[in-house]
C-alpha cells in the first residue's frame, strides 16, 4: 500500500472504532476512499494542495452514487447523478471524501439533534452537544476522524458546531462558493462552509 492508501486504512479505522459514540458519519465510504486513494498514491505529483488529505461532506451536499439523505429519513433515496461545485473541487485539489456526515434534519437546528441517525455527540465531552446543524462535519474533524469537512452555513450551521468543539469553521462571502448540488434552506442566505483543525 501506498502513504495516502496507509492515511486511509487509519482513518477509517478509527471511525470504526469512534463513530459508534459520537455518531458523526451518515454513510462511511470505505471502498470508494480506497480507490481514490490508490489513484493518488499511483499519479506521478501531487493532484493539488489537498493531496492525500482526508474529508468528511455534509449530507446535504451531493456526492455522485451517493444518496444523499439531509439527515433524513424521508429524503433522498436515489444517489446523486453527480457532484456538487464543492466536492469536484475538494477532488480536483487532491482531498480523498471518506464519509457523508450526519447533521440536523434538513439543516435545521443548533443542537445536533437528529431522530433518523442518531444525535451527534460533541468530540471533547460526550455529554454536551456538537451544535448544528453541520454537527457531524465539526465532530469528525475535532475527532481526528477526517482531516478536513464540509459543511454549510444560513445562520451559524457551520460556525457554532466549530466552535463547540474547538476547531474552525469559515462562513465564505455568500456567492463566493457556489452551492450548485446544495440542498438550500435559504437560497439567498447559504453557504459551504470549509471546517479544518486550524
Amino acid at each position: 500500500m501506498g502513504e495516502i492508501r496507509d492515511h486511509v486504512e487509519r482513518q477509517l479505522r478509527r471511525i470504526r472504532e469512534r463513530d459508534p459514540d459520537l455518531r458523526s458519519v451518515i454513510t462511511l465510504l470505505g471502498d470508494r476512499a480506497r480507490r481514490r486513494a490508490d489513484e493518488l498514491d499511483a499519479a506521478s505529483e501531487p493532484r493539488g494542495p489537498l493531496h492525500g488529505l482526508t474529508a468528511g461532506v455534509k449530507d446535504n451536499i451531493d456526492l455522485a452514487g451517493t444518496v444523499t439523505t439531509a439527515g433524513s429519513a424521508h429524503a433522498g433515496t436515489v444517489p446523486a447523478a453527480e457532484h456538487a461545485t464543492v466536492v469536484a473541487l475538494l477532488e480536483r485539489a487532491g482531498a480523498v471524501v471518506v464519509a457523508k456526515n450526519n447533521m440536523a434534519e434538513f439543516a435545521m437546528g443548533v443542537t445536533g439533534r437528529n431522530t433518523a441517525f442518531g444525535d451527534c455527540r460533541n468530540a471533547r465531552d460526550l455529554a454536551r452537544i456538537p451544535g448544528g446543524s453541520s454537527s457531524g462535519s465539526a465532530v469528525a474533524v475535532a475527532a481526528g476522524l477526517t482531516d478536513i469537512s464540509l459543511g454549510t452555513d444560513t445562520g451559524g450551521s457551520g460556525r457554532i458546531p466549530a466552535a463547540v468543539n474547538g476547531v474552525v469553521g469559515i462562513r465564505p462571502t455568500h456567492g463566493r462558493v457556489s452551492n450548485r448540488g446544495v440542498l438550500p434552506v435559504s437560497p439567498t442566505f447559504d453557504t459551504v462552509t470549509p471546517i479544518a483543525a486550524d
